[in-house]
């Protein structure tokens, strides 16, 4: 077919019935269509990363970097898959360049802090991740962050009340 929106639908579907092998063909068959098409190349990073082909889905996201150069999100999910498949350099420069360019990125803080947690380098992550709050308050899940770095780094008293703010920010409450 050269229905574009066919093939968006069909590896859609393809992809919420679980079968992965159709739907990466069919986003590459309607990539022959529309070999710009940003969509095609997020959805075919987010197959790949949800998979577990990290590499793959950081070359796909690469890509969309390539159309969408300003849009920080597609640096965000290289870096994770960077970060997934243990290539921590690579991650680093794609969190460094977000923070650069974004110094107000919550994500950019947060996902540097976990590659620091994932290098045992607690000091930098703790120092990431509360830039991560102080950026962005209103953002509850930090604390389940620190609690962890913190009890990784034998810090429990941290630990402890990081664990109590995470319970008091938490969306989901007892009473709802």
């Amino acid at each position: 077919p050269k229905n574009l929106r066919a093939y968006k639908d069909r590896a859609y579907y393809l992809g919420l019935a679980g079968d992965f092998n159709g739907q990466i063909e069919t986003i590459k068959d309607a990539m022959r269509l529309a070999p710009q098409d940003l969509w095609l190349y997020e959805c075919l990073g987010c197959a790949y990363s949800n998979h577990g082909f990290h590499l793959e889905a950081a070359k796909a996201y690469s890509q969309c970097i390539r159309i969408a150069p300003d849009k920080s999100t597609y640096r965000i999910n290289r870096g994770l898959d960077y970060l997934d498949a243990g290539q921590y350099d690579k991650a680093l420069v794609d969190f460094n360049d977000i923070i650069a360019s974004e110094p107000s990125n919550y994500y950019g803080y947060r996902n540097r802090g976990w590659l620091r947690e994932c290098q045992n380098d607690f000091d930098s992550a703790i120092a990431d991740y509360n830039q991560a709050h102080k950026v962005a308050p209103q953002m509850p899940y930090i604390f389940k962050d620190l609690h962890r770095v913190h009890n990784k780094s034998g810090q429990f008293e941290l630990a402890l009340m990081d664990a109590n703010q995470a319970i008091k920010r938490s969306p989901v409450t007892a009473e709802g």
